[in-house]
């Protein structure tokens, strides 16, 4: 079901009724305990929000910021992809970027960086995102 309506929330306005529907608490629940499919399409699904900065402050109220680096963390390439793609949006949050890097966000996306990942392009915007923030460069230069 959650693959579906990853694939459905590509239309704008079923993404609009999908977050007004209060329902994002539920994408959320299933990256934290869903099997490596499910945490596939949820973080899809959560990246497709992301998308739109008027729905930043919900998803961080759902919880999701901490599953999102949790999602770029695992060794599962697609999880990797749009853990890395839904950080690149959220780290354009001036008030998330400070937040993100205590949460440990810094540490997957240099490590996507070193190996090369496909998701380097995804990395490299989070961190650019994230360096613009003068609070985040000592996190940065440790784990970088």
């Amino acid at each position: 079901g959650i693959y579906i309506l990853g694939t459905l929330a590509e239309n704008m306005d079923i993404r609009n009724f999908f977050v007004s529907s209060n329902a994002l608490h539920i994408i959320v629940e299933k990256l934290a305990t869903g099997s490596i499919e499910v945490k596939r399409a949820a973080s899809y699904l959560l990246g497709l929000v992301a998308e739109c900065k008027d729905y930043h402050y919900l998803l961080e109220s759902a919880s999701a910021l901490e599953q999102v680096v949790a999602i770029a963390s695992l060794v599962d390439e697609e999880c990797e992809e749009c853990g890395a793609f839904s950080l690149a949006l959220l780290a354009r949050n001036k008030s998330f970027q400070v937040k993100l890097t205590n949460m440990g966000a810094v540490r997957p996306l240099v490590s996507m960086m070193a190996r090369n990942s496909a998701s380097e392009h995804y990395a490299a915007d989070a961190l650019v995102q994230i360096s613009n923030n003068r609070e985040t460069h000592v996190r940065l230069a440790e784990e970088g």
